[in-house]
């Protein structure tokens, strides 16, 4: 099941915001990463993410900051989005930011022109975010992918989550 698809609420907001700032010739960064920044904030909201701005994050011994860092309720990094404007080349940005060693686990690059997914370390997805269906393609690659070390992490909290009953009536018992 798709958690985004282009008939949502927040992807004709997307659309709506980026066309009323075009028709006032705005197009710098600033402006125009926060029609992604609100789409992506309610987009992680609904997956069970929450999206920090501008969140320091130390890489080796550099510190970093993401335009947004998303994170889950245990406080762990679940992915990571960067923007760029529409007047920058985006694969010469998204080097540079990979030479800053930006993680790319799960990370967005995008320009409101063009989105680039980063999974596991590689490239895993390119698409034409002037079309609602690869928007939402993206949106849903990214929020439905989990980070291998994440799993496991997922698979022993459910797997303690069944066992809690147990122990629970054994540590009553033992009372």
């Amino acid at each position: 099941m798709s958690l985004v698809k282009p008939t949502h609420k927040d992807v004709k907001a997307y659309y709506d915001v980026l066309q009323r700032y075009s028709d006032q010739n705005v197009a710098h960064e600033g402006a125009v990463r926060s029609a992604f920044q609100n789409l992506l904030y309610e987009t992680g909201r609904r997956a069970g993410w929450s999206l920090v701005p501008e969140l320091p994050l130390k890489v080796k011994s550099r510190t970093i900051t993401p335009d947004g860092t998303f994170r889950d309720d245990f406080y762990r990094h679940r992915g990571f989005w960067e923007a760029k404007d529409s007047n920058d080349d985006l694969p010469a940005e998204i080097r540079k930011k990979i030479d800053k060693g930006y993680p790319l686990g799960n990370t967005i690059f995008e320009d409101t022109r063009s989105g680039h997914l980063f999974q596991n370390g590689e490239a895993a997805l390119r698409v034409d975010l002037t079309d609602p269906q690869q928007l939402c393609d993206l949106l849903n690659a990214f929020f439905g992918y989990t980070e291998p070390a994440l799993e496991d992490f997922d698979k022993a909290i459910a797997e303690f989550q069944d066992r809690v009953p147990d122990l629970a009536r054994g540590l009553v018992e033992k009372i």
